[in-house]
Order: C-alpha cells, then sequence, then structure tokens
C-alpha cells in the first residue's frame, strides 16, 4: 500500500510536471509516452534558441558603442550663428586730371600748373601722369605775341624798344630822299598782333595833291627774328593769320603790293593785298608746306609789307563816297599779323627735345615719338599735401597739347550698418548653406574722379567653406 502511494505521488508529479512544460501546446486527451517525449524536446530545442537569441541580442547591445555614429546634417536643427567681426579696409581710387591743356615753352604759357587733391577727406595720391600730344618744334618763337613791350616804330632799323619778345623789325625806303614813312607796332589791347605799315609820300598830282600818294617800289618793312633748324628738316609747315586793315582794294591800278614771308633771303611764300575781297577781317593762311634747304643755325626768318612796284594811289579809285576813308586807303597800306606758324612737318620724338616731367620735385623725360609722349612719376608714400605743382620743360622752343593726372587713393574700414561710427562686418552662417556678409563703407567725396574702383581687402580663409564659422579666426 504504501508503496502504491509512492507510485501514485510520483505519477502524479509527473503530470504535474509535464502539464507546466507543454502549457503552450494544446491538452490531448491521451497521451503516449511517446508522444510526451516528443514534445519535451520540441520544448528544450525552443528554450535553447529563446536563450540563444537573448544571447545574440545582448551581444550586438554590448557593441554598439563601437560603431560611428551616422546621421544626416538635414536631421539636424541648428540655429545660423550672426555676428560681427573685425573691419577689412577698403581702397577707394581713382583718376582726377587737368583735361586738355595748350600750353609753349618759349613763351611759357600754361607749362606751369598745379593739380589739388581733397586732403581734407584723407584722399593721397600715388603718381602723377603727362600725356603729350600734338607737340611741335616751334622754328618761330613767340608767334602768338604773347609777351613783349607794346608800342609802335618809326623806320625801324633792328634796335626797337617797343617789339614782342624774340622779336625784332627792320623797314627800307625805297627812295631815301622821299618822304615816305615806315611803321611798325606791337598792340596787346585785346588780342596781341603786330601790325607793319607803309605811309605813302603826298602828289605828285594834277590837282589837289592830298588826293594823290606814291608808294616807291623797293619799300619794305618787315617783321624777324633768327631761328634755329634744331631738330633739322627741310619740310616745314607755315601758318599764320593776318587782316589788312587800309589800303588800295583794286586792280584799276597798276601798282603791286604783297605780304610776304622770307627764309634765308629766300621768299618763301606771298600774298597780292589788292586781289583780297575785303578788308577789315582776319583772313587764315591755313597750312603751306614749305620745302627749303637752309644752315641749321642763324637763320633769319621775315614777314612783313613789300612794295614791288612803284604806284600812286588816287583816293578816287577806292571808289567810297567818304573823302576821309579814301584819303586814308590811298596814304596808307596796314596790315596785322597774329599767330605766325612754322613748324616741321614731320612732329618731334620727345627725346630729340628733351621734354622733362617734373612734379615736387621730382624729374623724369617723357618718352614718345612723332608728336605725342606719356610720362609717369611714382611716390611709393604717397603724396599728401595739396596742391601739387608740376611743370613741362624743353631744351628748345615747342608747342604741345597735354593732359596731367593724379591716381588718387583713400583708405577706410568698413561698418557693418549706416552707421559710419561702428566699425567691423556683420556675417550669419549656418550648416549646408552659404555664408552671408554685409559691409558698409562710405562713398561721398570732392571732385570728380574717373575709373572710380573700389577694393575690399579680406582674409584668405573667408572662401573656404568647408569650414563651419571661419570667421571666428578672423
Amino acid at each position: 500500500m504504501r508503496d502504491l502511494k509512492s507510485k501514485s505521488l510520483r505519477v502524479l508529479a509527473l503530470c504535474i510536471l509535464v502539464m507546466v512544460i507543454a502549457q503552450p501546446l494544446p491538452i490531448q486527451s491521451n497521451i503516449d509516452s511517446k508522444s510526451s517525449n516528443n514534445i519535451i524536446q520540441n520544448n528544450e530545442i525552443q528554450d535553447v534558441n529563446v536563450v540563444k537569441s537573448r544571447k545574440d541580442s545582448v551581444e550586438n547591445s554590448r557593441h554598439l558603442d563601437d560603431v560611428p555614429f551616422e546621421i544626416s546634417a538635414d536631421e539636424i536643427s541648428h540655429p545660423p550663428l550672426e555676428g560681427v567681426i573685425d573691419p577689412v579696409q577698403v581702397e577707394q581710387s581713382g583718376y582726377s586730371s587737368t583735361g586738355n591743356i595748350s600750353a609753349r615753352t618759349d613763351t611759357m604759357v600754361n607749362t606751369e600748373q598745379s593739380l589739388d587733391f581733397d586732403t581734407d577727406h584723407n584722399w593721397v595720391v600715388s603718381d602723377a601722369q603727362l600725356e603729350v600730344t600734338n607737340l611741335e618744334k616751334l622754328y618761330v618763337v613767340n608767334g602768338s605775341f604773347d609777351e613783349g613791350n607794346p608800342g609802335y616804330t618809326i623806320n625801324p632799323n633792328g634796335t626797337l624798344l617797343s617789339h614782342p619778345n624774340g622779336w625784332s623789325a627792320i623797314s627800307k625806303n625805297g627812295d631815301p630822299v622821299s618822304t615816305q614813312v615806315q611803321r611798325v607796332s606791337y598792340e596787346v589791347s585785346g588780342d596781341r598782333y603786330v601790325t607793319v605799315q607803309n605811309q605813302g609820300e603826298p602828289g605828285p598830282g594834277p590837282s589837289n595833291p592830298q588826293h594823290y600818294y606814291t608808294h616807291y617800289a623797293g619799300t619794305q618793312v618787315f617783321w624777324n627774328q633768327t631761328l634755329e633748324v634744331t631738330p633739322y628738316t627741310e619740310h616745314f609747315l607755315l601758318s599764320f593769320r593776318y587782316l589788312y586793315l587800309q589800303g588800295m582794294l583794286s586792280d584799276s591800278f597798276s601798282g603791286n603790293f604783297s605780304l610776304q614771308v622770307i627764309i634765308a633771303n629766300i621768299t618763301v611764300y606771298s600774298i597780292n593785298l589788292k586781289e583780297l575781297s575785303s578788308r577789315g577781317i582776319w583772313f587764315d593762311t591755313g597750312v603751306n608746306q614749305i620745302d627749303i634747304a637752309i644752315p641749321p643755325t642763324d637763320t633769319s626768318f621775315m614777314i612783313g609789307l613789300s612794295i614791288d612796284s612803284t604806284f600812286i594811289a588816287n583816293t578816287e579809285d577806292i571808289g567810297s563816297d567818304d573823302e576821309t576813308f579814301g584819303i586814308t586807303n590811298s596814304q596808307y597800306i596796314t596790315v596785322l599779323l597774329d599767330d605766325i606758324s612754322l613748324i616741321s612737318l614731320t612732329p618731334p620724338d620727345c627725346e630729340s627735345v628733351d621734354l622733362r616731367f617734373s612734379i615736387n620735385g621730382e624729374d623724369t623725360p617723357v618718352y614718345g615719338t612723332t608728336g605725342t609722349g606719356y610720362a609717369i612719376i611714382e611716390n611709393p608714400v604717397n603724396w599728401n599735401t595739396s596742391p601739387l605743382n608740376f611743370s613741362i620743360t624743353s631744351n628748345t622752343s615747342v608747342s604741345l597739347d597735354y593732359n596731367a593726372i593724379l591716381f588718387n587713393h583713400r583708405y577706410l574700414e568698413t561698418t557693418p550698418t549706416t552707421n559710419t561710427f561702428q566699425y567691423g562686418v556683420s556675417y550669419s552662417i549656418a550648416p549646408e548653406q552659404s555664408g552671408s556678409l554685409e559691409m558698409f563703407t562710405y562713398l561721398g567725396f570732392i571732385g570728380e574722379y574717373s575709373d572710380l574702383t573700389i577694393k575690399i581687402y579680406h582674409p584668405s580663409d573667408w572662401q573656404n567653406f568647408s569650414v563651419f564659422d571661419p570667421f571666428l579666426a578672423d
């Protein structure tokens, strides 16, 4: 009985164990021992797999920190960085100039000038330039009669008190015993010019001698000067202006008189005055080529009035009802002269006339050919005192057109806003985006500048877009 109870207890315990282990499976009414054993084995395999799975999970979690962390920047919300960094330097530069100026060295007209620049607003000048055009060698000096002592001279003989600088005058009476008078003058009221005049001798005439005046052949009155043909040439260009003020203006009489230009005692140009269309107006000869071989030094140049044949001027031939007008134009032959020019057919090189440019004590040659040239004087430490005085010189008489140019600079620091008293550069930058910079500079200035340029000098790392915030190391 005890054995039976003991056996029954063992069976009951085994049944309970089977029920616990077989809990996930459906309960069957007939269970043989073989099926029970299979169920137990299957459950044991499942338990092993569960344990293995749990072990793998633990192993995976154990090595999670060893795997690199990868995440897109788009998955991060990061506000942009904004701020103000140190200012950068801004250079403003431009050219100021005199504009085109005509000058000549024989009378020193416009060869010394000055140029102002805006030192009140911290502008400086780094270089001065000179552009030259229309350079000409003036073989006749002071042909514009800009300087001299005004007045008149009767029967000039080469020694005058009143004359334009560089000029003298001579005369010759075709009949030494006559009462003819030759006269020259230098006028400075209004336009500056010179005159030549022959006053005829009264009579003879069949009735009133005051109606007749004799002008004798061989009479001359000339302005003259000595010229040097350096640089040498045999091909010249001659031009001048003239005004026929008094004299006969008709072909009805047989006398001849002319306005002549004589070089080295050779008449190279002549105008028949009585054939002009009118008196009292300025005529321009235009440019006339003169080809002549002459000595290079001490060559004479003369321009003036020549009586080519003797004639008697009758007031009735004037063709005017005004008797005074008729007498004046019979008695006098008067011509005004201005702007006399004798230059080379080929413009000179700048070096051949030693053309130089000087500014504030610095001097440099002007280089160029055939009438054009250029010079520049640089100052590495800049000029900061205004005005700058400059001059143009030559070892001979020349005329030229020039334009003097200053290269102006001003250096400022940027501001982050329009407030000119705050300096810096404002910036804003965020990941995966281009940085934004904002800066301002003041553009107000006095005067006009050509080729105005603004340069901003900034650190090189501003362009390094691989750096998240390069501005922190400004």
